[in-house]
């Protein structure tokens, strides 16, 4: 009886710690990593994308971040009769959002995020041009054309975590972007981890 009134206390006592810990918590950093999927032609193919950050709690409920993510993609268009397109693309964005979390008990919780970025974005891809010789022979060059873009957006994203303690969560994040001209652009998910203090 003693064994178990010592543990009852002992368990709550470290329960109230660690809830005080989380409320107390005013920093993040974060980092992610997974699958990269465009509907944009030029990086059609799925590919892989890496995201770190870091953000302050605002108030009780919102916080502020700043995260970079990194992408590379290849795509693959039919545009000239010789071969297709194959285009590799990569990308950096840069996006200042906030982020506020949905508790669904101690341990689990549901985040919200919404954003904006800009991104940066490189693509390579072959193009050809003729030519002709000095004895009137055609030919045709092959060569690669770098091209860069630019555009800015709204960044969402949603994610599932667990808090294996007080100072560290894992969990599982879905993310896309929507550029100025409103139409979906890609999506990505992969796995996440966070330490917060």
């Amino acid at each position: 009886m003693k064994l178990k009134l010592l543990y009852t206390v002992l368990l709550t006592a470290s329960l109230a710690y660690a809830q005080d810990s989380v409320q107390n918590q005013k920093y993040r950093l974060h980092a992610a990593a997974g699958l990269f999927k465009s509907s944009y032609i030029y990086a059609n193919e799925p590919g892989m994308f890496l995201q770190a950050g870091g953000g302050f709690k605002m108030n009780r409920n919102f916080w502020f971040n700043f995260d970079i993510l990194h992408f590379e993609s290849r795509g693959s268009s039919q545009s000239t009769i010789l071969s297709p397109d194959i285009v590799n693309t990569t990308g950096w964005m840069f996006m200042p959002n906030f982020s506020k979390d949905f508790n669904i008990s101690p341990r689990h919780q549901l985040t919200a995020t919404v954003g904006f970025f800009y991104l940066r974005e490189y693509s390579s891809r072959p193009e050809f041009f003729s030519v002709e010789d000095e004895q009137g022979n055609q030919g045709v060059v092959l060569y690669m054309s770098d091209q860069k873009n630019d555009d800015a957006g709204l960044f969402l994203s949603a994610g599932y975590k667990y808090r294996l303690n007080p100072n560290i969560l894992i969990g599982l994040q879905l993310s896309g972007y929507v550029q100025l001209y409103l139409e979906p652009e890609s999506f990505m998910i992969g796995p996440s981890i966070e330490f917060r203090l």
